[in-house]
């Protein structure tokens, strides 16, 4: 299977034709291979026999390549494209009472998030709606527009208000598309509100320094170790000099001490009676 059919067009597994079939008549129109399905073979011309032969093959090869293995067994025997597609429709294209009320339930559960943009979500409960149809459940246009309305998140109430002064005659006359423009707009103009208010602002060019922050601070926590060092070695020197000889300025010792001498023969040098002097 070709990168470009695998990724355009699901595999078809008998519950998504709806789908299926849309994405798949696409591909082949866009292959220009759909031709074959509304045409029959010509009778005369060699080149136009080829040509239809040809894109019958490819047109063959594209969905059978999109078909689950069981489907693709039932469709083995057919020769052309309109006996294929005639096949699966008859066979699946018919819509169930099942698949109606499934389609219903993903229609009621689709929410439209506030804080993204709500064209996707109400294209979404579109396809829904074009389902039921085909199921014959048929929503009026009015029906679908007030149930979409309903799906609108709080943020977007001014579409509500809007519509709330819709005069009766024009009730008649509500389509979707109203409801698309009016939410899309809404939101755009929230965004915008938004951008401008926290949105990247340009930053003003100024050859002018700023003054930096006040150093003192740092600096008083910079010199607080040395002060208190400063101090430390004042005390030191303090203590020092009381314990020094005032002439020699080596530390005075107790006479008692070893090698001492006496108090009696001090030194005339120093007045204190611990010099050893």
């Amino acid at each position: 299977m070709s990168s470009a059919l695998d990724k355009m067009v699901p595999v078809f597994t008998g519950s998504n034709w709806q789908q299926w079939h849309t994405s798949m008549q696409a591909y082949l129109r866009a292959q220009g291979q759909w031709f074959v399905y509304s045409t029959t073979q010509p009778t005369d011309g060699h080149d136009d026999r080829n040509n239809w032969d040809d894109s019958t093959e490819r047109a063959l090869g594209n969905i059978t390549l999109c078909l689950a293995p069981l489907i693709q067994v039932a469709v083995a025997d057919l020769t052309t494209v309109k006996e294929v597609w005639d096949y699966l429709k008859k066979s699946f294209g018919a819509p169930s009472i099942g698949s109606a009320y499934a389609e219903l339930s993903k229609l009621l559960s689709t929410t439209i998030p506030a804080g993204s943009h709500p064209a996707p979500a109400i294209t979404k409960m579109l396809s829904h709606f074009t389902y039921l149809k085909d199921a014959g459940f048929d929503f009026p246009a009015p029906v679908q527009t007030m149930i979409i309305l309903c799906k609108l998140p709080p943020t977007m109430e001014v579409v509500a208000q809007i519509l709330s002064q819709t005069s009766p005659d024009e009730i008649k006359n509500l389509k979707p598309e109203g409801i698309v423009k009016a939410a899309t707009l809404s939101f755009e103009q929230k965004g915008a509100t938004r951008s401008g208010g926290k949105g990247p602002q340009a930053n003003k060019l100024s050859a002018v320094k700023r003054k930096p922050a006040d150093p003192k601070f740092a600096q008083q926590q910079q010199q607080q170790p040395q002060r208190q060092q400063a101090a430390a070695r004042r005390v030191q020197r303090r203590y020092e000099r009381k314990r020094s000889c005032p002439r020699t300025g080596r530390p005075h010792t107790p006479w008692w001490q070893e090698g001492s001498r006496s108090p009696r023969k001090r030194s005339t040098s120093c007045l204190r009676y611990l010099c050893p002097l």
